[in-house]
């Protein structure tokens, strides 16, 4: 993997990235300072992940201390589908270019040990708590809650966490429980005077 296995000279401070683009997720060893032979045994978990269909990157990089983006050494892009069995696997992957593809570049090999503890009954358990959920936002939004477009799409869409949508809760109790002011009262009775006449006129 080291640059000098390239150019015969030099130094590198590797440290390996991983990234997946559903859910976007990038995470990364630390760096091992001037090692041609770096062994950095460290677990890196990846939440979310439920599709066999996705793959995800594995970079090698040259941690530069002057530079805010590391020094590209290797790619290898491996698939989830490999890893259906639930079962560890270990094994050494081939460094290609940007693309994950070999073009004749020597760039070395990365070892991994991959475990996918992908569960079915998880994942539908988890999609129902967030069906649950933005039934519970609906609900809420139906019997009164005031909020424009944007923050409806901040409810359903922008949804990341329990804890964002607990947030989300006490914010639609407090609007709720707030006294009214009198231009609010005025807007109210406004209103509900225009639906009664709508209301007359139909019949």
């Amino acid at each position: 993997m080291d640059k000098n296995r390239l150019s015969g000279g030099g130094s590198s401070d590797p440290m390996v990235v991983i990234k997946f683009d559903d859910p976007p997720i990038k995470k990364s060893t630390n760096f091992i300072r001037k090692n041609v032979n770096p062994v950095w045994n460290e677990k890196l978990v990846f939440p979310g992940v439920h599709n066999p269909q996705l793959a995800f990157k594995v970079s090698v990089e040259d941690h530069n201390d002057f530079k805010p983006v590391s020094d590209f050494m290797g790619r290898v892009i491996i698939r989830m589908s490999d890893f259906e069995d639930k079962k560890p696997h270990t094994g050494w992957y081939k460094l290609g270019n940007k693309t994950g593809t070999t073009d004749g570049v020597v760039r070395g090999e990365v070892e991994l040990l991959i475990h996918w503890k992908y569960n079915s009954e998880v994942a539908a358990a988890e999609e129902e708590k967030t069906k649950k959920q933005e039934a519970s936002f609906m609900g809420k939004l139906a019997k009164g809650f005031s909020a424009g477009k944007d923050a409806l799409a901040a409810v359903v869409v922008g949804k990341e966490s329990d804890d964002e949508a607990e947030e989300l809760d006490n914010e639609m109790e407090e609007e709720q429980a707030r006294p009214k002011t009198e231009e609010e009262l005025a807007k109210e009775k406004e209103e509900k005077e225009k639906q009664l006449a709508d209301i007359s006129e139909i019949d």
